[in-house]
């Protein structure tokens, strides 16, 4: 199950899990294609963490309550796009 951190109150900042494919892998108890799948075809946001990407414990919990669904308000930014 996934776990819910508390968030606090004031100017303090609440420190989000981050998860890698593994742990995706065993919280959503789906395949290694799968997850890829999620993360590369954008369903899932991303945080890159040197040469890795970790997803945030708020993505996975917004991609459950959409019904499995890709966030339609957001674009999808071509491969070749710079930030």
């Amino acid at each position: 199950m996934l776990k819910k951190t508390t968030e606090k109150t004031g100017t303090e900042r609440r420190m989000t899990q981050l998860f890698t494919i593994g742990m995706l892998m065993d919280q959503l108890a789906i395949s290694r294609p799968t997850a890829n799948r999620l993360v590369y075809g954008r369903f899932l946001k991303t945080v890159r963490v040197g040469r890795g990407l970790r997803i945030p414990e708020s993505s996975v919990l917004e991609f459950i309550e959409n019904g499995g669904q890709r966030n339609i308000q957001e674009p999808i930014r071509d491969k070749t796009e710079r930030k």
